[in-house]
């Protein structure tokens, strides 16, 4: 999914020597993926500077790195607030702007930075939103935010994947971590387990 969106901005940036590209992530260890396949794109004649402008970190080196002016803005929602409440960076020649997991950022609570950040940038823009979910919110800010927004979707929403099969337990709390266990014996190989917190 990255790269569904790293190349066509890489392409555009090669293009468009002024243009930039701002990606929006509701965490923190998806700007580090996002930056880290960023690097694995970068050749000899790709050289397109990036800034990651996450939380958790020293705002001073991020703020150096916004000083040396690049191309490519990798940010959470928080600290991207932060840093435009201090006059450290201007949106104005954003050409793109990615929000990725958009249903994410909703959940976490970060419509109100997200419709804040939205001001900052050119109305004249690409915008590229990536979601798991279509939530009534994300087809609000689609309608006020988009021209002409077009959605692909890889799957019909609800549908399983091929080759998977589904089996649902209904327990008692308690029961939980027991019957997980007894499932853990039953089954080899790699397991994906999916928990609220």
């Amino acid at each position: 999914k990255t790269f569904a969106y790293l190349l066509p901005i890489i392409a555009r940036l090669q293009e468009q020597p002024n243009a930039k590209a701002l990606i929006v992530a509701p965490t923190r260890e998806l700007a580090l993926q996002i930056q880290q396949n960023l690097i694995k794109l970068r050749t000899p004649e790709i050289r397109l500077y990036s800034a990651m402008l996450i939380g958790g970190q020293s705002i001073v080196p991020q703020f150096q790195d916004l000083r040396k002016n690049p191309r490519i803005i990798i940010a959470t929602p928080g600290r991207l607030i932060d840093h435009l409440n201090q006059k450290n960076l201007n949106l104005t020649q954003v050409d793109i702007l990615v929000l990725d997991e958009a249903d994410r950022m909703l959940d976490m609570g970060f419509q109100p930075q997200i419709e804040n950040i939205l001001r900052y940038v050119p109305k004249e823009r690409q915008t590229m939103l990536f979601s798991a979910t279509m939530p009534q919110e994300i087809v609000k800010i689609t309608s006020r935010h988009m021209k002409l927004p077009v959605s692909v979707e890889i799957a019909p929403s609800g549908t399983a994947a091929q080759r998977v099969s589904q089996e649902v337990y209904i327990v008692h709390q308690e029961a939980k971590k027991d019957l997980l266990q007894k499932l853990l014996g039953q089954y080899h190989g790699t397991v994906l387990i999916f928990s609220r917190n």
